[in-house]
């Protein structure tokens, strides 16, 4: 893990997940968020932010069909897409280390 990305808060972490598969335009659910994660972040710790991040309207979902299964696939809000672009931005070259 790069030393960028340790300082980052878990909601940050599950945050600037969510929007590295909104930049590539790939659907990110739940279930596909948790094994993304699954060495940083359990599965219910996961579910837990991903409904704080809802509650602040940090995110939103939609329901879709991915591989003849219905997931809530989730955006980031428009009105966060910058702050989190920016910190993207400063830890994106090792965001998977």
């Amino acid at each position: 893990m790069s030393t960028r990305r340790k300082i980052l808060s878990q909601e940050e972490k599950v945050a600037l997940e969510i929007l590295d598969y909104n930049k590539k335009d790939k659907p990110i659910y739940f279930s596909r968020l948790t094994e993304i994660m699954k060495d940083e972040v359990s599965r219910s710790t996961i579910n837990k932010i991903i409904d704080k991040l809802f509650d602040l309207g940090m995110i939103d979902g939609k329901w879709e069909t991915h591989n003849g299964k219905w997931v809530r696939t989730l955006y980031i809000k428009g009105e966060y897409q910058k702050f989190f672009e920016a910190l993207y931005e400063n830890v994106s070259e090792n965001l998977k280390s």
